[in-house]
């Protein structure tokens, strides 16, 4: 990657010479703009190389995080294991990363590694069976571990204010969802709907019905409430290309899901 940087920086200095070594009649012909692309492509594909490669070890927790029996604790205690394999792997890997780049690649760095992981790990979230009041409040406790894990990782603010905001984004997006789930067993459904329209006012039918899931309300008992939803003007969020995938990268890059669940 370095040598890469290193290439596409110079390489205008290396055509502007050439130009000044050969005939006039010949300048126009030298054009190094495509080796220059060529540079910034591999440049690109060893950030998503060192992605995918913390990424590989991130995700198998997320995967453990879905088959967790969450209905089932009866206690809140410290952060969950794989928000402590998470912890680990950033502060292993992510300081020995930056001693090798820039300080602009290793922004790149950072803001890819956010924009692939953790829509996952709020995909991983609605993926649970059935998430319990404790389990909800245990949950709630890794997000905010894990949300100040990422926002832990800039060494300069002023320079990180996308990364941030990401982070803060998703990671609201997912404490949401975790309060309304976490809510009492027996709340009144216009109780339930109410308070979904204001901590999530931008939130779709799709995200009211994994809160229902998430909360053990059977499908064939959703159908009332989420009329009343429909008939609130939340609406269905518009079918997308499926691009959520924990399962770990190989070979070729998995797309980056830079957009958000609204």
């Amino acid at each position: 990657l370095n040598s890469a940087e290193y290439c596409a920086d110079t390489v205008s200095q290396l055509e502007d010479m050439v130009k000044s070594k050969i005939d006039t009649a010949f300048v126009d012909a030298v054009d190094m703009e495509k080796e220059q692309d060529l540079f910034y492509g591999n440049i690109t594909n060893s950030l998503t190389s060192l992605v995918n490669g913390v990424e590989s070890i991130l995700l198998p927790g997320l995967q453990d995080m879905t088959k967790r029996n969450w209905s089932a604790l009866e206690h809140v205690g410290d952060q969950s294991r794989h928000i402590n394999v998470i912890s680990s792997t950033i502060s292993e890997f992510v300081p020995s990363t930056k001693g090798l780049l820039s300080e602009v690649y290793f922004k790149t760095f950072c803001d890819k590694l956010a924009f692939a992981f953790l829509p996952k790990y709020f995909h991983s979230i609605t993926q649970c069976k059935l998430i319990g009041d404790y389990g909800s409040q245990q949950l709630l406790l890794d997000t905010h571990a894990l949300k100040t894990i990422f926002l832990q990782i800039p060494s300069d603010d002023s320079t990180m204010e996308t990364f941030s905001k990401f982070v803060t984004s998703e990671m609201e997006k997912c404490e949401v969802l975790l309060k309304l789930v976490g809510m009492p067993i027996g709340t009144a459904d216009h109780l339930l709907l109410e308070n979904f329209t204001l901590l999530w006012p931008h939130g779709a039918i799709q995200d009211f019905q994994t809160v229902l899931d998430l909360r053990g309300r059977p499908r064939n008992k959703q159908v009332k409430i989420l009329k009343e939803a429909a008939a609130n003007g939340i609406a269905e969020r518009e079918a997308k290309p499926e691009r959520i995938s924990i399962a770990s990268p190989e070979g070729t890059s998995p797309a980056i899901n830079m957009s958000k669940f609204d």
